[in-house]
């Protein structure tokens, strides 16, 4: 898996955690790896709540810069190419994001 894919992924979970603590009672993600398309469940007394959740998802794709994640990657691949050693850390749940990086 590609770092670019692994982002797009973790994004999507973020916004179904979103979802569902605003009120969706069900989920279904399609689409190549898993991360093209979110189904939502969602009782209509609570779908504005669920819309509102999902605001700001617009801006924040907007503000990643492809040039600076193009980069990094470049850097990793170095690293791993001369047989550096490489640490992603974190707290919570980034630090389960880390761990998941290893398994790229």
């Amino acid at each position: 898996m590609n770092l670019l894919k692994f982002i797009k992924i973790q994004g999507t979970f973020l916004y179904i955690r979103k979802a569902l603590k605003a009120g969706a009672l069900g989920r279904k993600v399609f689409g190549a790896g898993g991360g093209g398309f979110i189904l939502l469940y969602v009782n209509p007394q609570k779908q504005q709540k669920v819309r509102k959740a999902f605001e700001g998802l617009k801006e924040l794709i907007n503000t990643i810069d492809i040039n600076q994640i193009t980069e990094f990657i470049k850097d990793i691949e170095n690293a791993y190419k001369n047989g550096k050693t490489i640490f992603i850390m974190g707290n919570g749940g980034s630090a389960a994001i880390a761990s998941h990086f290893f398994a790229i």
